[in-house]
């Protein structure tokens, strides 16, 4: 029971993070709900890259983290001794996440959804 209960608390967590397959340049399919309603599973999102100062809480970006694209909206941007960071949230998604993503991780931000 133990295990059944923790496998499905794993396919929650990872059903509630935006990550996308490529599609082509600055294009990327939606492979979950995490920023529903206004992004949904199936969406085609296409970003650009706008210079990382020029970004705004409430934007919504793409950042790689470990090789998956994840798009999100900004609830903070700050700095550290790391460089400068956002803090994203999926609309979907009760909390914010605690990791930040740097600036060396920011792909683009969304400006279509189709």
């Amino acid at each position: 029971m133990k295990k059944v209960l923790l496998f499905i608390t794993m396919l929650l967590v990872l059903s509630l993070s935006a990550c996308q397959e490529p599609l082509g340049k600055n294009m990327l399919k939606v492979s979950s709900d995490s920023m529903a309603p206004e992004i949904v599973m199936g969406d085609i999102v296409t970003y650009e890259k706008v210079d990382f100062d020029l970004l705004q809480i409430g934007d919504i970006v793409v950042v790689e983290a470990d090789g998956a694209f994840i798009t999100h909206r900004i609830v903070e941007i700050g700095s550290n001794e790391n460089g400068k960071y956002l803090i994203l949230k999926g609309d979907n998604n009760p909390t914010p996440g605690i990791e930040p993503y740097y600036e060396s991780q920011y792909i683009g931000k969304v400006i279509k959804v189709n």
